[in-house]
């Protein structure tokens, strides 16, 4: 983000606007994680059993907001956006779930399994982008770093998170594919 920032905003305030840049980043992080869940509900007509979270926290993100920001500043109004998020994903699981009985899975699996193991990942890979920040001012090798980190949290998800019947899937989609690719039409998928 920040030699985006510095693109956009100029090398002064670059410095100052990662700090606030990156609140808001995640707080928008925060709140996609449950973002299938809620699509899923709304589009089985279910929004009226939903409504509790999106009040919820956009009645805190504005009461946060308008309070941090009289001590804060702007950075107070991205703290607000960002305990509103962590309010919104609470409110989910704990009131607009159970209410909706077109969601059936057990609230703990997709919090250790989905959103645990997906958070690991991303962990994974800001600590590769720390590093390559902190210790190297060449961009060939920050990229090779950043690079090499996002192809073994991509490795880390396929093997974490990713059940071995869809790998397995994959794999064979891949294979099929690569021979469309290369011209070869032999074997047991050419057969049609």
């Amino acid at each position: 983000m920040a030699p985006f920032l510095h693109v956009w905003v100029g090398a002064d305030d670059a410095g100052h606007a990662l700090s606030f840049a990156l609140i808001p980043v995640l707080a928008r992080f925060i709140r996609v994680t449950l973002l299938l869940c809620v699509s899923i509900g709304f589009a089985a007509g279910r929004q009226h059993r939903m409504m509790i979270s999106p009040l919820g926290e956009g009645d805190v993100n504005l009461v946060c907001s308008i309070v941090l920001a009289h001590f804060m500043g702007a950075v107070g109004v991205a703290t607000g956006t960002l305990i509103g998020a962590c309010l919104g994903v609470l409110l989910r699981f704990l009131c607009s779930m159970p209410g909706t009985d077109s969601l059936r899975f057990r609230r703990i699996s997709l919090l250790v399994g989905g959103i645990s193991m997906s958070i690991a990942c991303f962990l994974r890979s800001a600590a590769d982008v720390c590093i390559a920040l902190r210790y190297t001012s060449s961009l060939p090798i920050r990229a090779g770093i950043i690079g090499a980190g996002e192809i073994a949290a991509l490795v880390f998800a396929a093997y974490t998170i990713i059940p071995a019947a869809e790998r397995a899937d994959t794999a064979s989609r891949l294979r099929q594919l690569r021979r469309r690719l290369s011209g070869t039409t032999s074997g047991p998928d050419s057969a049609a």
